[in-house]
């Protein structure tokens, strides 16, 4: 059984995974701070601390999630989100190319490369932010890696056991007394987390490489539109909310208006269709209604 190493292991996404790969027992999860169980601490900015992991676990797979995903932090910080989404994926790659080249490298992406009137394919990159650059900066030292794969996603959840994912901001913002936009210009086709983390875990297993867009099927929908259908779905009020614009919004990081992704190289490679977006709203709905 190949050795795999996660890390971010304990984010949103990496915690999902980690639980779809607990039964394979050459597992090692990493994070930076979080000291859950059977977890590695790991600042991947740190470039001997990071070549001393890999070399005491000697993984045959590394799944790398870590990054810093807040696009307003990357902005404010563009120093740190370099160190963290492009020369931390540097570490790890030129670890692979001079210890160990048979290591494959998953690297998770964004769809905040995408820029343009979609749904976009991998070659249309229109990066318009800090964040967006230092994971494409990420993009291409893993692909320096000879088995690498290069997944460019975009995920939601409904609820994670730290309180997070969109059903508790929506129930938040329900029942808030403040008027709450919702932006009817930014489009994009996210899978939920669960259905991303069983995408991965194909790669894996079918041995996928190359850069792929790893989003939903179907056209896709604005984020308003996104919002209102869990609305419906949860049985929750939906006039404290209004349609506005993202350019209203006063975010110190630039959001691109059409990140929908065109996921036909993505079925090809996996051989079948890509969930669509209803089918994770569906699935929110399903968790909300067993959580009540």
């Amino acid at each position: 059984m190949p050795k795999l190493l996660i890390t971010g292991a304990t984010g949103l996404l990496g915690s999902v995974l980690s639980s779809s790969l607990d039964h394979r027992s050459a597992l090692t999860r990493v994070a930076l701070r979080t000291a859950a169980a059977g977890v590695r601490l790991c600042d991947l900015t740190d470039v001997p601390a990071t070549r001393r992991l890999l070399a005491e676990t000697q993984p045959d797979i590394v799944v790398h999630l870590a990054a810093m995903t807040n696009v307003d932090a990357c902005e404010s910080a563009p120093d740190a989100a370099y160190a963290a989404n492009a020369r931390a994926t540097q570490t790890i790659a030129e670890w692979v190319l001079s210890d160990s080249p048979a290591t494959r490298l998953i690297y998770i992406s964004t769809d905040q490369v995408y820029d343009a009137p979609g749904p976009s394919s991998e070659e249309r990159v229109s990066p318009h932010n800090i964040y967006a650059l230092t994971k494409l900066w990420g993009e291409d030292h893993a692909r320096r890696v000879s088995r690498h794969t290069v997944l460019r996603v975009n995920f939601f959840a409904g609820q994670t056991p730290g309180g997070k994912g969109i059903v508790p901001w929506l129930v938040e913002k329900a029942n808030a007394k403040t008027p709450t936009p919702l932006f009817s210009d930014v489009l994009f086709n996210a899978l939920h987390a669960e259905h991303l983390a069983v995408l991965i875990v194909e790669a894996i297993d079918l041995d996928i490489s190359g850069t792929l867009n790893v989003g939903a099927s179907g056209p896709g929908m604005s984020k308003a539109a996104f919002y209102r259908s869990a609305l419906r779905r949860l049985g929750l009020p939906d006039g404290n909310f209004y349609d506005g614009s993202v350019a209203d919004a006063g975010l110190a990081g630039y959001r691109p208006r059409d990140m929908r992704m065109d996921v036909s190289k993505a079925e090809c490679a996996f051989g079948h269709a890509l969930p669509t977006m209803d089918e994770g709203l569906d699935l929110i709905a399903a968790e909300y209604g067993r959580a009540a």
